[in-house]
């Protein structure tokens, strides 16, 4: 019974440190193809999870526009100088990463409905 006990324990271990490690470095690939689901999937998908890593590490303030769209695809969305990606969906509507430029550089980011 202990080996049991011990053998779900090291599965459950296994599978919340794969969840939670392996998908959250960006990637720009993964990023674009998730696409297509972004909006659809409940909970944190995949862009989610992509979105600290980005912000720190990607979308630094004074990143050319360019290069931000090279890294990510087109946008969803956009409201002048911003540019919305979805990443995931929310209770009642969708959430996504805000990149708001001035002067064609990232000027600030956010990760909100």
């Amino acid at each position: 019974m202990a080996a049991l006990a011990l053998l779900l324990v090291v599965l459950v271990v296994s599978a919340a440190r794969s969840w939670w490690g392996q998908d959250t470095a960006f990637d720009a690939a993964r990023w674009k193809a998730a696409k297509a689901t972004a909006c659809s999937e409940q909970g944190e998908g995949a862009r989610a999870r992509m979105v600290d890593d980005l912000r720190q590490n990607y979308l630094r303030p004074g990143t050319e526009r360019r290069h931000v769209l090279a890294l990510l695809g087109p946008p969803d969305d956009s409201y002048g100088s911003r540019l919305l990606w979805a990443t995931q969906s929310g209770f009642t509507r969708c959430w996504y990463l805000e990149v708001r430029f001035e002067n064609g550089r990232v000027a600030a980011t956010g990760h909100d409905y």
